[in-house]
């Protein structure tokens, strides 16, 4: 059953380079990723588990619609021990094409930082 469609949403298409392990397992082997986005409190935006194999030409792709907002990507395929995990700002009736890579072991983990184009106002000002 297909999830209901989000009034002003961002379609994405994100293409999930598969890491070594998985394109080394056997060929009819299917291999667990699990693709999540979350919010800034953890809430689950969107969630799906793919099925890859190597006949997969190295890449995956998942299509899902999401809310304007920066959400936390994860990408994770636990047999293959790999992992992406980025931040995201998703802007409204906009198409986004995502190219993630798993790599191996926990990639470091970052958090988004912001910078505003407003005047500082000095506390010290006259």
């Amino acid at each position: 059953m297909d999830a209901p469609a989000i009034e002003d949403a961002a379609h994405v298409f994100l293409h999930v380079n598969l890491c070594a392990a998985v394109t080394r397992a056997a060929e009819t082997t299917p291999v667990a990723v699990r693709v999540g986005l979350f919010d800034r409190i953890g809430g689950v935006e969107f969630a799906r588990t793919i099925r890859v194999t190597r006949d997969d030409a190295g890449q995956a792709v998942v299509e899902f619609d999401v809310h304007r907002g920066i959400f936390r990507l994860r990408v994770v395929a636990p047999t293959a021990g790999c992992e992406a995990d980025d931040y995201l700002d998703f802007l409204p009736n906009l198409n986004r094409t995502i190219v993630e890579t798993l790599v191996p072991g926990r990639p470091r983990r970052h958090r988004p930082s912001f910078c505003s184009m407003a005047p500082h106002r000095s506390r010290f000002s006259t």
